[in-house]
């Protein structure tokens, strides 16, 4: 998930959380006849006569509802797919300047070449690495999950020196990353 998406995704929920709170203190509020007036009786019909009476009265009414909740709907869908967006990148360009040509080495073989060579020590279980960011400023999130009963110093020498080579492979000295280490759990 982008950091767009999260924005979103908070903006969006705190909205949604509002206008629920609302309905649902409004629901409250005529529930317990606090303003049969403004609300309506508590123990009268959610559609009364005025409502049903306006739909009838106002041809616009219903396609008017139709076209909204299609709105809505969309809005929905829309928000699933911003779900799926990622910053991965697909390559990474290995030539800053565009005027020497362009070289271009393909994100998942350098992760892959990364995660073969961590699990290849004793001291690691799994990994997964993922290059994020731009092509020309590419990010590494590494995730990896050590052995039952390894030197965490040892694994973290060997994941170093890992990051080290891939920075050496992508011919940069400036990869940020971020590395989250697990351990799995002891057997009983």
């Amino acid at each position: 998930m982008t950091r767009r998406t999260g924005r979103t995704n908070r903006l969006g929920l705190a909205l949604l959380g509002l206008i629920l709170t609302a309905v649902g203190g409004t629901a409250l509020a005529r529930a317990l006849d606090l303003s049969p007036r403004l609300l309506g009786e508590g123990h009268g019909l959610v559609l009364g006569e005025p409502t049903r009476r306006f739909a009838a009265d106002h041809w616009w009414f219903w396609p008017a509802l139709a076209v909204a909740s299609a709105v809505i709907a969309l809005l929905a869908l829309g928000w699933l797919a911003a779900q799926t967006r990622t910053q991965t990148v697909r390559h990474v360009s290995l030539e800053p300047d565009p005027r020497h040509g362009a070289t271009h080495l393909p994100a998942q073989a350098a992760t892959h070449a990364l995660e073969d060579d961590l699990t290849s020590s004793p001291h690691i279980h799994r990994a997964h690495a993922t290059l994020t960011g731009a092509p020309t400023t590419p990010q590494l999130t590494l995730v990896v999950t050590l052995r039952t009963d390894t030197d965490p110093t040892d694994a973290r020498l060997r994941i170093q020196h890992a990051v080290a080579r891939l920075r050496s492979a992508l011919e940069t000295d400036h990869l940020p990353a971020t590395i989250q280490i697990r351990s799995l759990p002891p057997h009983r």
